[in-house]
């Protein structure tokens, strides 16, 4: 009977071991767990998000197995595919509540997905510096009136917008922000000014811009003895009525006259800018009005009444002189035109040239002319040779 028992308990046991290595426990997968952070959680249009879903986890895979892809605005349509990489970045062009879909996947395809929601407001853009002024040309009298009221900004309205002036463009601002728009500034001293605007928005954001004021002396009116020289300077600067001043004559750099009736240039003292001055038959007698001419060329005054020319000495920059047709005797005064390449002087009364002579700048190449003067010997046997022999045309 101990056998049986025996037998029967071993028997037993048998079965036991062998229905235990048929069914042995199993473990079923899980899904993975979808987690993911934004930095930042809220910008703008133009703000770059980062989004970091590797905090994700599953039971069974390890996190850089998992796969995970992203839809931007929650519309059903991923817009990445399955990656492992976990991170992904992303910017939106429009402002907007937006929800953000992280699916993750694990090794056996199970999947789990969460949302979150960033928020994109419109970009601040820098404000637009605008200003006028008036008037841009005065004098140390004048009251210039700024006005920065064109100045804009896309976010901000323009009364919210803060200006400061600097005057002078010397990196200094004479004037402290504030949202009025206009203001009026006074120099005192004459010159050519720079002046800058900045401009301020609610953000922070500037712009600046600038302008150029020029400050004059105070003019003065010019006025002329010789009607048909004034109508010449009018039809020259374009202005036929109003007062005529010193600063308006400054502009004048070519002047043409030719055969305008003119017998007095008084006044002409004022167009110091001259480089070209054509006065020719015309029936002038007096000259020295153009004694402080030092930038003309050029000056043709043929055809006139002219005596003396001691006021053209001082011309030193001169390089085409027409005198011819006048009543010259005395040429002592040009002896100093060193610059000459042309000379007229015929039909004068010229006799003595040798001062001609002493003018080191005629040389060779230049020009003089000397027809129908009463030239004497000498001039004639002695001086213009000399003159020649230097390379200078002499016609007489």
């Amino acid at each position: 009977m101990f056998n049986k028992l025996f037998l029967t308990l071993a028997l037993t046991t048998l079965i036991i071991t062998i229905s235990c290595k048929s069914n042995p426990t199993t473990s079923e997968n899980t899904a993975p767990t979808a987690l993911f952070i934004i930095n930042p959680t809220s910008g703008t249009t133009i703000t770059t998000f980062t989004f970091d879903a590797s905090g994700s986890s599953d039971n069974e895979d390890a996190t850089d197995v998992l796969q995970v892809r992203w839809d931007w605005n929650n519309d059903g349509v991923w817009d990445t595919d399955y990656s492992t990489a976990k991170t992904a970045t992303h910017q939106y062009d429009i402002a907007g509540t937006y929800t953000i879909v992280l699916e993750v996947m694990d090794s056996e395809g199970l999947t789990n997905t969460i949302t979150k929601t960033v928020t994109v407001s419109i970009a601040n853009t820098g404000p637009t510096a605008s200003f006028t002024v008036n008037p841009a040309i005065g004098t140390v009298n004048t009251i210039f009136n700024f006005d920065a009221s064109g100045s804009s900004d896309n976010e901000d309205a323009t009364d919210v917008l803060q200006v400061r002036w600097d005057w002078n463009n010397d990196g200094t601002y004479d004037t402290n922000y504030s949202t009025t728009k206009t203001t009026t500034h006074q120099y005192t001293i004459e010159g050519s000014y720079t002046v800058k605007l900045e401009v301020k928005d609610s953000e922070g954001w500037v712009h600046n811009t600038t302008t150029i004021v020029t400050v004059q002396r105070p003019s003065t009116v010019v006025t002329f003895s010789d009607a048909s020289f004034e109508a010449l300077i009018r039809v020259t600067l374009n202005k036929p009525t109003g007062d005529i001043t010193d600063i308006n004559l400054e502009t004048i750099t070519a002047l043409n006259g030719n055969g305008w009736n003119v017998s007095n240039i008084s006044g002409i003292e004022y167009c110091i800018n001259l480089l070209n001055l054509d006065l020719r038959d015309n029936s002038i007698i007096d000259i020295s009005s153009l004694s402080g001419f030092r930038y003309l060329q050029v000056l043709s005054l043929g055809g006139n009444q002219i005596v003396d020319i001691s006021s053209l000495s001082g011309l030193i920059n001169l390089i085409l002189l027409y005198l011819d047709d006048n009543q010259i005797i005395n040429i002592n005064f040009l002896s100093s035109l060193i610059n000459l390449k042309e000379l007229g002087l015929g039909g004068n009364q010229i006799i003595d040239i040798y001062p001609l002579t002493q003018n080191s700048g005629i040389d060779n190449g230049d020009i003089v002319d000397l027809t129908n003067n009463p030239l004497s010997t000498t001039s004639i046997n002695t001086y213009i040779p000399q003159l020649e022999t230097r390379g200078v045309t002499v016609y007489h």
